[in-house]
């Protein structure tokens, strides 16, 4: 199975695998005060709120090629969502994380796959990854290391490539934690009413009443 993120079962015991996973460890220390968890590096940026970049191997296993994903998991909203996932804090995944993005639509609004090689090559791919996070991922990283500013970006309507693909749901959860409550209910009924006569209809009720 896989769902476009994480590590699909076919990759179990996967060759390359290990070679992803040192690309990783070479890459971490352009990340001060991020944490390696295998093939990912995550930092706890509020309290439980986590800050996940996952290198995701291509599911074929004939590939030599990885992308990068980025997301942002709020556990505290887990009581809102309970029909997703929950971040394992011993091994985050961004298949949990209740907003994702790739590192290739931050660039240039396209998806993006790097070529794993050899460890030969490490030293030229992990200077480009390096460069790249810095320009494009650190400074939403930073603003967004807390609900206020991850709620603040939302709401300005910067940063909308990370909040594209993201159910406003999660936004409205963000408000309501950050106390401000009108503006969660405002987005709540917004995403309610847009909703109407489609299959999310019941859920997206049932979310809005879970955040009064």
């Amino acid at each position: 199975m896989h769902d476009g993120v994480g590590t699909p079962r076919e990759m179990v015991g996967d060759p390359r695998r290990s070679l992803l996973d040192g690309f990783v460890r070479a890459v971490s220390p352009c990340m001060t005060g991020w944490t390696v968890y295998g093939a990912a590096v995550a930092r706890e940026s509020e309290s439980d709120l986590w800050q996940i970049v996952d290198f995701q191997l291509d599911k074929s296993v004939t590939s030599w090629q990885f992308t990068v994903n980025l997301g942002l998991h709020d556990a505290a909203l887990e009581t809102v969502f309970p029909e997703w996932p929950r971040l394992n804090t011993r091994k985050p995944s961004i298949g949990a994380c209740q907003i994702r993005v790739r590192l290739g639509e931050l660039i240039d609004g396209r998806d993006r796959w790097w070529p794993l090689g050899s460890e030969a090559a490490f030293e030229t791919l992990r200077s480009e990854l390096c460069s790249t996070l810095a320009k494009v991922a650190t400074p939403d990283l930073e603003r967004f290391r807390s609900r206020q500013g991850i709620a603040d970006a939302w709401m300005g309507g910067s940063g909308s490539r990370w909040f594209a693909m993201s159910n406003r749901m999660v936004l409205a959860g963000l408000l309501k934690q950050v106390g401000r409550k009108p503006q969660a209910t405002d987005v709540a009924a917004a995403e309610v009413a847009e909703s109407a006569d489609s299959p999310r209809e019941p859920w997206a009720r049932t979310v809005a009443a879970r955040l009064k």
